[in-house]
């Protein structure tokens, strides 16, 4: 992932704005012929949306070397405003682009550039046949130039390119990008982006056609899973437009397209009309299979519906083959992070009933939290958490600070430890459910947890109330030992909690992923 930035904490009770994300794109890079300091850039810098700010990788004199800062600013501008769902904006900051880039005649477009053009010109009303001719021309040059993942990469940019001019042509390029990062390394960023990215404009356009169930049978393989044959709901949104699919307690599937304009914000609690819930009134529990950005919004279906997010396939845990031969029920609570962040000391942890084990104070620190995360059944964590949806890990767990200074849990760690207990965990800090604003994964704590080999995570977006999450995950947590699903025992101990405490929206915001 990419290295991670500085970030702001976020304390239990404030609910702190969230920053903007501004994709800076990379500027069009001239050839290695052209000065001997030009390089590539590792994979992590070509990621879209986001990538490095700005720069001029070839050095330039006089008015050429203007120019090359005047393309690599509108690059930038051209990224944010893709991001942003200003489509009209992008194209009249692609056509200064071009212009100037006419004055660096060695210069070669970047994969990513190319992809940012391909989202300006997808329109056939409004991308003409010249400009998209000549993206054609420099993606069939790169070809030639790039390893197998950006090939990829180029195959899905052509495809999306082509799809609403000429369907078959673009549903041929961006199955292939598919099949070609299926000979990829796992790791393989841009083969990563290029699957996830391929998959996006695909399942958008079978549910432009009406095609509900092969809207279902692409999520399922992008997932790598079998969605529920009942009681399921599917969804995927990008650049404004979305799809959603359900299938009833009767297995009979319907679903809903939406090309209204409108801005990169997601409304989650209207993103699935009226008629798609009612379908699902008479279900005891909702499977949802979403793709990014939808997987991680809260209150995507009503407080009184028992849910759950399911993560991508290739995100669970292979079996263990050793499991604890007891329950152990995990808590850390009262950690205590470094002074100078000026953090509020957190209300003392309560509950109904005393944990196996109890990591409390300067013990609770991360070394030690990932020690006796691997045989427990059942992982408490009540702490502070701070949130940075730009950021590699989206949101962390602040826990006290070892000898070294380190206090960040953070998801990339959880992800490398294997959790042989198969735990239901309870995040009860704010924003731990936060998911990093990546087009081509829900990279976040919850399916860190589930792909390190939890059963079932619990987290919200929002703040946590400090003095009442004691209480209200007691009753959670007593619900499920007495046979509750994760996803029933949410709804119940919510509707509890709203009907003696009606203000108490913030359990509205609280998710279950498996």
């Amino acid at each position: 992932m990419p290295d991670e930035p500085a970030r702001l904490p976020l304390r239990r009770h404030r609910d702190d704005s969230r920053r903007e994300l501004h994709s800076h794109g990379p500027p069009v890079r001239c050839s290695a012929a052209d000065h001997p300091r030009c390089r590539p850039r590792s994979p992590e810098q070509r990621m879209v949306p986001g990538g490095a700010l700005p720069r001029v990788v070839c050095p330039a004199r006089g008015d050429r070397r203007r120019r090359i800062r005047e393309h690599a600013a509108g690059g930038a501008r051209i990224h944010a405003l893709v991001n942003r769902v200003d489509f009209a904006g992008a194209r009249a900051e692609l056509a200064h682009a071009s212009a100037v880039q006419a004055h660096c005649p060695r210069a070669v477009p970047r994969v990513s550039d190319m992809f940012v053009a391909a989202h300006v010109l997808r329109d056939p009303a409004v991308g003409s046949a010249e400009d998209v001719a000549q993206l054609r021309a420099q993606i069939a040059h790169a070809r030639t130039k790039v390893l197998p993942g950006e090939r990829a990469m180029l195959d899905q940019t052509e495809g999306r390119l082509l799809l609403d001019r000429s369907r078959a042509a673009g549903i041929a390029l961006l199955e292939r990008a598919i099949a070609e990062t299926d000979t990829l390394d796992p790791d393989d960023i841009d083969g990563r982006k290029a699957r996830s990215y391929s998959y996006s404009p695909l399942t958008l356009d079978a549910g432009r056609a009406g095609e509900w169930e092969h809207v279902w049978r692409l999520l399922d393989r992008a997932a790598r899973t079998t969605s529920a044959s009942r009681c399921a709901l599917g969804a995927a949104a990008e650049d404004g437009t979305s799809v959603v699919v359900v299938r009833g307690a009767d297995g009979a599937s319907q679903g809903v397209f939406d090309a209204t304009p409108s801005g990169p914000a997601i409304d989650a609690t209207h993103l699935v009309p009226r008629h798609l819930k009612a379908a699902l009134r008479s279900c005891p529990e909702v499977d949802v299979f979403a793709r990014p950005p939808v997987q991680g919004l809260p209150q995507l279906l009503p407080d009184d519906v028992a849910w759950s997010y399911r993560v991508d396939g290739d995100r669970r845990p292979v079996v263990l083959s050793t499991a604890p031969a007891r329950t152990m029920r995990l808590v850390i609570a009262n950690a205590e992070p470094p002074a100078s962040l000026g953090l509020a000391r957190l209300l003392p942890w309560r509950s109904s009933e005393l944990p196996d084990v109890r990591l409390d104070g300067v013990s609770a620190t991360p070394s030690r939290a990932l020690a006796e995360f691997t045989d427990a059944t059942f992982i408490e964590v009540h702490s502070h958490g701070v949130a940075d949806a730009t950021g590699a890990d989206a949101s962390f767990l602040m826990l006290s600070q070892e000898p070294d200074g380190r206090y960040a849990l953070t998801a990339a760690e959880i992800r490398q430890h294997p959790l042989r207990g198969r735990p239901i965990v309870i995040l009860a800090a704010c924003h731990a459910a936060t998911t990093a604003t990546y087009r081509h994964e829900a990279w976040s704590l919850p399916t860190a947890f589930i792909a390190a080999g939890a059963r079932a995570v619990i987290a919200s977006t929002d703040v946590i109330d400090d003095d009442a999450a004691g209480t209200f995950f007691d009753d959670m947590r007593v619900r499920i030992e007495h046979g509750e699903s994760p996803a029933a025992a949410l709804r119940d101990a919510r509707i509890a909690s709203l009907t003696a405490h009606p203000g108490a929206s913030w359990v509205r915001s609280l998710m279950v992923f498996q």
